[in-house]
């Protein structure tokens, strides 16, 4: 049974891209602090050992706006501590709407759910003169992990070009313990930070176009890395360039063993369209597999399932199973990590522009929960869609979130039953702000 509330969305943000590098660190973050209770330690389900504060902090709002973020804001990442505090980390201070522009600052922040309501515990900064941004983040036992990007020098380092990559680890409690930064002449993003069970640590990200003067010398390339973590700092061991004549980038990446999978969205010629290949952890290809000729399809979001299986989810205006819905629909393939072989492709959506953004997967039931962009025409308004499916696919319920004139959504994470999103919206007639949507699915 579907069950629809049709509300409706936000100008898609698009992923920044990154490319090669040779190291420089970076010692820096300003750290504000304002006490709060509860919380504190490690994992995801009572970090501080306190059974009574994680027990007793109440029901999330099911939207908070960052109203207090300067500038246009948005959120890009999340990550759950415990059933009262969450991490979010994105960009406050762009001069523009759904870009990274102007002064604008990198940020995480660590805020609580207490009697008092939605409060901000510490803000870390990440600010040079020039346009920076965190873009993921994740929890790794007792520390935050968070990657990000700045295009001007941070304090006692030099700019190696257009953009550099950052990344850093936090305390729990916000203190800094290790931050790089690192880049070289290209405009460098990063798109997922992976760490292998052998202990290899491998950066993802694309560049964006490269424009040294007055020409365009490199279109966007996507790019693997090696890093190496030392004690307060990290190293680069060796980067992997696809250096193609086309714009393309990775939309998607995963480790399932020791197989890095990447989704891969390209723009023109022989390889146009989107397409999964397998790589080893030095980066070189194991296998290919192309899914669509479309240069307006992409590929998202990749997981790994229970059973060992990848679940790849993207947008197409093909009908990649013979159910093309209307527009742009969703799609996920399942996929056999170790040669690229799909096993299964659903194919779903409405007779709207259904754009895919994240996919989540519940470790009990294996239910998919697809968080999508979605607009009547492929214009404003946009509207965060969230659609339920369970473990063979079938659809469960659809919803559809408007705040403001347009919601876009760019991040998510589901702990047990407890779904937070993260975006950003537009307030009529104000400047684009970040949020936090909370949803507790049923059953």
């Amino acid at each position: 049974m579907i069950s629809t509330q049709d509300l409706t969305g936000t100008t898609p943000v698009k992923p920044s891209r990154r490319k090669n590098f040779s190291g420089a660190l970076l010692v820096s973050a300003l750290l504000l602090s304002s006490g709060c209770g509860g919380g504190g330690g490690g994992g995801s389900e009572n970090p501080g050992g306190d059974d009574g504060g994680v027990d007793t902090c109440g029901s999330w709002p099911t939207f908070h706006s960052l109203d207090d973020l300067s500038g246009n804001s948005g959120v890009l990442a999340v990550a759950t501590l415990d059933k009262c505090n969450i991490v979010i980390a994105g960009y406050e201070g762009s001069t523009s709407v759904g870009q990274v522009e102007g002064n604008s600052r990198g940020f995480v922040r660590r805020v609580q759910l207490a009697d008092s309501g939605v409060q901000s515990v510490w803000h870390y900064v990440v600010d040079t003169n020039g346009s920076d941004a965190i873009n993921t983040l994740s929890l790794n036992g007792n520390e935050l992990r968070f990657t990000g990007y700045v295009s001007g020098a941070l304090p006692g380092q030099a700019s190696a070009g257009k953009k550099d990559v950052v990344v850093g680890r936090l305390s729990l409690d916000g203190d800094t313990l290790a931050v790089a930064q690192l880049g070289n002449e290209r405009p460098n993003t990063p798109l997922r930070w992976l760490s292998a069970a052998s202990g290899e640590q491998l950066l993802v990200g694309n560049d964006e176009v490269h424009v040294p003067t007055n020409f365009v010398e490199r279109w966007e390339d996507p790019w693997i890395a090696g890093i190496t973590a030392a004690v307060d700092t990290f190293t680069l061991d060796w980067l992997n360039n696809l250096d193609s004549a086309e714009g393309d980038h990775f939309g998607a990446a995963v480790l399932a063993d020791y197989t890095l999978v990447l989704g891969l969205n390209s723009g023109g010629g022989a390889s146009a369209g989107i397409s999964l290949q397998g790589r080893n952890l030095t980066g070189d290809l194991h296998w290919y597999q192309h899914i669509s000729a479309s240069p307006y399809d992409a590929i998202a979001d990749i997981q790994l399932q229970a059973d060992g299986t990848l679940l790849a989810l993207g947008s197409t205006y093909l009908s990649l199973d013979g159910s093309a819905q209307g527009n742009a629909d969703y799609f996920l393939l399942q996929v056999e990590p170790g040669t690229g072989l799909v096993t299964g492709i659903n194919q779903f959506g409405s007779s709207r522009l259904d754009w895919a953004k994240v996919l989540l997967i519940d470790s009990h039931s294996q239910r998919r929960v697809v968080l999508g962009e979605e607009s009547a025409n492929g214009s404003a308004p946009w509207s965060l869609a969230m659609t339920v499916l369970d473990s063979s696919g079938n659809t469960l319920s659809v919803e559809r979130k408007l705040w403001g004139s347009s919601t876009g959504v760019a991040g998510g994470t589901l702990s047990g039953a407890d779904l937070f999103a993260v975006g950003s919206y537009r307030p009529e007639g104000q400047r684009e702000t970040g949020y936090v949507y909370y949803r507790r699915l049923p059953g």
